[in-house]
């Protein structure tokens, strides 16, 4: 059985695609502690952040902030011993269930920069004609795509405003 450069890459993204929808990460929560809250929309929909999950955001004075949430308390909380007050967030990431389009922006990312010159100067390699192919072409534009958008998907920001705002909520009883 011959392999077709286009059969395999298409086993290539089925393994993708599988290896994506496979992996879940599972961990355990305290039900009776302070919970970081963002409200999404105005159907009730919020993103929780627990102690030891990570976050990732902006705070108004425009630095960046990603690690672990070490403790919460009323109106602050701890990211790697920095103190954080509620009200100097300016913007929050979801990095919460994101984990498939992280690792499909990861992956296609090197490919989406390598795919086309490798084939390009394989071709020019073996004096091949045209020295451009369509089909290389139309390969690394759909590794770029798919990188760029599983990024953009992966790296959402929630602005924080009166309409969608970010709280401590305690859920001891």
């Amino acid at each position: 059985m011959v392999f077709t450069q286009a059969y395999c890459l298409r086993l290539f993204l089925l393994g993708i695609f599988l290896l994506n929808f496979s992996t879940t990460s599972f961990s355990q929560k305290n039900k009776f502690a302070k919970v970081i809250a963002l409200s999404v929309n105005n159907k009730g929909k919020k993103i929780r952040y627990y102690e030891g999950e990570t976050i990732k955001f902006i705070d108004k004075n425009e630095r960046f902030f990603y690690g672990e949430i070490n403790r919460i308390g009323d109106s602050t909380f701890f990211v790697d011993e920095h103190k954080v007050y509620l009200s100097s967030i300016s913007k929050i990431c979801n990095t919460k269930n994101r984990q498939g389009f992280r690792f499909l922006a990861n992956l296609f990312s090197v490919p989406a920069m390598l795919y086309f010159p490798l084939i390009t100067t394989n071709r020019l390699i073996n004096n091949d004609e045209p020295i451009l192919s369509e089909t290389g072409a139309y390969y690394s534009a759909g590794f770029i795509v798919i990188a760029l958008v599983s990024s953009k998907i992966y790296n959402k920001r929630y602005q924080i405003a009166e309409k969608r705002p970010i709280k401590i909520i305690d859920l001891s009883p």
